[in-house]
């Protein structure tokens, strides 16, 4: 099986305590890496970053808002980024399902337009 086709949220995954600032958008970069590019508020706020950093990170545009609560970490959005904020927006236990894992796993062509993920 492909490590790159796998989407699944991962809950709680900063095992590390982080300081703030640069170190702090260090960690969080690491996680979001793993993660398609998206993090969660709460995934922030674990690895030591505060709710008033995280606000300024989301006004100087280092955060964008992709749901409520996840967000994508920088301008450019990675392959797959849609589909994983969706799944981290549902919550522990989600997965990537229907249509989208089909496509995920090319069991399907990629549809013509943007189609919102489907998550069970």
């Amino acid at each position: 099986m492909d490590g790159k086709a796998r989407i699944r949220h991962v809950p709680g995954d900063a095992r590390e305590v982080f300081g703030s600032g640069a170190e702090g958008e260090r960690a969080a970069a690491r996680l979001a890496s793993r993660q398609h590019g998206v993090i969660t508020r709460q995934q922030l706020l674990s690895i030591g970053l505060s709710g008033d950093q995280i606000d300024k990170r989301i006004k100087a545009g280092w955060l964008v808002a992709m749901h409520r609560g996840v967000y994508l970490i920088g301008a450019v959005v990675p392959p797959h980024a849609h589909e994983m904020a969706a799944v981290l927006a549902c919550g522990n236990g989600s997965v990537l399902s229907h249509r989208s894992a089909a496509v995920l796993w090319l069991l399907l062509p990629p549809p013509r337009q943007p189609q919102v993920p489907e998550v069970t």
